[in-house]
């Protein structure tokens, strides 16, 4: 009975998505507000690592829905969806 815990607990891939993007969304706030020293710094290794579970959660999402053209852009097409393009390297 170990597989069903958390089944129909109101948590999906859906959920988990727009958690992570609202989080990204305060995450780049408060960097762009640090704007320069060792707190853009920290932010900006903590939007980095937000960046990369927001797009494992959207290529599951994708999955379960059998469709991946929204995550042909991978990490580049999110840091310009948020409006941050300067954090591409």
């Amino acid at each position: 009975m170990a597989q069903w815990t958390g089944q129909y607990s109101g948590k999906s891939h859906a959920t988990k998505v727009a958690d992570l993007e609202a989080a990204l969304r305060v995450a780049i706030a408060a960097m762009q507000k640090a704007a320069t020293g060792a707190g853009y710094d920290r932010k900006r290794v903590a939007v980095e690592k937000l960046v990369a579970r927001l797009l494992g959660a959207r290529v599951k999402l994708y999955k379960d829905r059998k469709s991946n053209k929204e995550t042909a852009g991978g990490v580049e097409a999110i840091l310009r969806e948020f409006g941050v393009p300067e954090l591409i390297e």
